[in-house]
């Protein structure tokens, strides 16, 4: 994956096998303007189904562009 937050608040990404997941410790912070490359088994266990975004700011909306690499 390519990730690149064009938005004004940091960002966590990770993986999970549920909606509810609590942000894991080693959650990767995407700070603005910036780009991350990273594999689907670097964002979580290798069985985790969902991708997840977490926004810790109720005030500002985040803005994530994704794109699949192969």
């Amino acid at each position: 994956f390519s990730f690149y937050n064009s938005g004004h608040v940091a960002l966590g990404i990770y993986t999970a096998t549920d909606t509810n997941a609590t942000v894991p410790a080693g959650v990767h912070i995407l700070q603005p303007d910036e780009e991350l490359e990273i594999t689907a088994t670097g964002l979580g266990n290798a069985g985790n189904t969902l991708l997840l975004v977490n926004n810790p700011d109720a005030n500002t909306a985040g803005e994530l562009e994704i794109n699949i690499m192969e």
